[in-house]
């Protein structure tokens, strides 16, 4: 068991938009611990302030300042290693500050395990993609990562994986402790008084997807087939290599609304405020396979339905429970998806009632924090 003051938190993206990591802060800050949180700032429009505040209290924040893009592996291999010994030598000056590394994903996993065993600090390792399924690494080295992987797994105090499904990913290894911390959303409670943040009062029925824009995840086609549409609107933000195109999309076309970064309070405001959260995957794509995206939970969570890729770990949950639709990684499978619930409001709406009542009793945030901490006492 674990029974810290100080944790530090080691994450490779920017932190400010990070639903997961803020929640993970704010509910170690707010059962008493002091966090202080390292990221990368890989697009340069972080804020430069110490501080971040959260829900219930204040963290600590530090970001390494160096533009790189996101998912390209090798292709930018030499500015992770930079700020593999930025992390170094952060955790070496900070060394006396803290008791637990918690270290999300291997890109930071590494100082974190040397750390670890140098100054014999506890070491949570938080899996949110398992890295040789979710980035490119050469054949020859794929091998070498997933052991270099498994050991750290194996040394970690504890490990954490976000979705039960994902146990398979982690068979090679021998970890001391798993716990499984779902990526769900806490719903503020005065979400329906809060400003509103869509962008169109249409009664045209509103499609949203706010996240990471790139590749393999349907929505370059999507776009396609919803631009110029009078039945629909796409409400699309986040940041990527895909921002410029759709930033340029809607600037051409009336029903393609494009918010860049979005703060997390606002993405759940916006999803309220839209009529269906789609996140289809690749399932081509390993790491798809055992996707866990927390837009499945916002939309149980905010009683809305969506629609999933067939084949990413998901799609059984949405099928079974019947709270959205899954389908084909195709264009037209997802116009069809969207004309389906369109025609039926009323299934829509029981969509919506079912994924409520699910993520109150099985995925709320409230549960997850109590593993969290538990795994913490």
């Amino acid at each position: 068991m674990i029974k810290p003051s100080g944790v530090i938190i080691l994450r490779s993206t920017l932190i400010e938009n990070d639903s997961r990591t803020l929640k993970t802060a704010n509910s170690l800050v707010k059962h008493g611990y002091d966090v202080c949180i390292l990221g990368w700032d890989r697009e340069g429009s972080g804020n430069s302030n110490p501080q971040i505040q959260l829900k219930d209290g204040i963290a600590n924040i530090c970001l390494f300042k160096t533009k790189a893009g996101y998912a390209q592996g090798i292709k930018t291999l030499f500015k992770l290693l930079k700020f593999q010994s930025w992390l170094f030598l952060q955790l070496l000056k900070r060394r006396k500050k803290y008791q637990v590394i918690h270290s999300c994903d291997f890109d930071t996993s590494l100082p974190a395990i040397l750390t670890a065993k140098i100054f014999r600090k506890k070491l949570v390792y938080d899996i949110y993609d398992y890295y040789t399924h979710s980035h490119y690494v050469p054949g020859n080295l794929k091998a070498l990562v997933e052991k270099m992987d498994n050991f750290v797994i194996n040394h970690a105090t504890s490990t954490i994986i976000c979705h039960e499904d994902r146990y398979k990913q982690i068979m090679k290894a021998r970890p001391r402790n798993v716990t499984v911390i779902h990526n769900t959303p806490e719903i503020p409670s005065d979400i329906n008084q809060q400003l509103t943040v869509v962008k169109s009062q249409s009664p045209n029925l509103k499609l949203v997807y706010i996240g990471l824009l790139q590749d393999h995840r349907l929505l370059q086609e999507i776009a396609q087939v919803i631009k110029g549409s009078e039945k629909f609107e796409l409400h699309i933000g986040g940041f990527g290599d895909l921002s410029d195109y759709f930033r340029e999309l809607s600037e051409e076309y009336e029903n393609i609304y494009f918010y860049g970064k979005v703060d997390y309070k606002d993405v759940l405001k916006l999803e309220s405020e839209c009529d269906i959260l789609f996140a289809v995957y690749n399932p081509a794509i390993e790491n798809h396979r055992y996707s866990a995206p927390n837009k499945l939970y916002e939309a149980m969570a905010l009683g809305k339905p969506i629609i999933v890729g067939k084949g990413t770990g998901i799609d059984g949950l949405i099928s079974r429970n019947k709270v959205g639709l899954a389908i084909e990684y195709t264009s037209e499978a997802f116009w069809e998806a969207v004309n389906i619930l369109r025609n039926n409001p009323d299934l829509r709406k029981e969509m919506g009632e079912q994924g409520r009542e699910i993520y109150k009793s099985k995925y709320s945030w409230s549960i997850m924090e109590d593993k969290l901490i538990d795994l913490y006492a």
